[in-house]
């Protein structure tokens, strides 16, 4: 678009090259900075992922408790279970939905079993 600097070191590319920078310089500067939108922005996402968290780590917890009797055995799965990341924790979520989906079949024993694996394991 521009074609660098001629002889009087003026930028050289017409008119259409200099309305584009103006453009560029008006846009940047209508715009609120990456500072500021992620500040106001990431709060109510950090609030709605420690919801959705909060969801899967009851649905991970009832969906055990409804599985296992053992006091002992119910209060170390409620403490490693609250130590799971995300990424764990949406695993350990997908797979107990499963087990409630398909309960009484061999997948839902498989599913338990990798709960289990999973959260003993984290």
């Amino acid at each position: 678009m521009l074609r660098g600097t001629g002889r009087r070191g003026r930028m050289q590319g017409g008119p259409f090259a200099a309305l584009a920078l103006l453009g560029l310089l008006l846009v940047g500067a209508a715009t609120p900075s990456a500072a500021a939108t992620s500040a106001v922005a990431a709060h109510p996402v950090r609030r709605a992922d420690r919801a959705v968290e909060s969801i899967e780590r009851c649905k991970v917890l009832a969906t055990i408790e409804a599985r296992t009797s053992d006091e002992r055995t119910l209060e170390r799965m409620r403490e490693k279970v609250g130590l799971l990341n995300g990424r764990e924790l949406r695993l350990a979520a997908a797979l107990c939905d499963r087990m409630t989906r398909d309960e009484g079949s061999a997948g839902a024993d498989l599913a338990f079993s990798l709960v289990t694996a999973l959260i003993v394991l984290s």
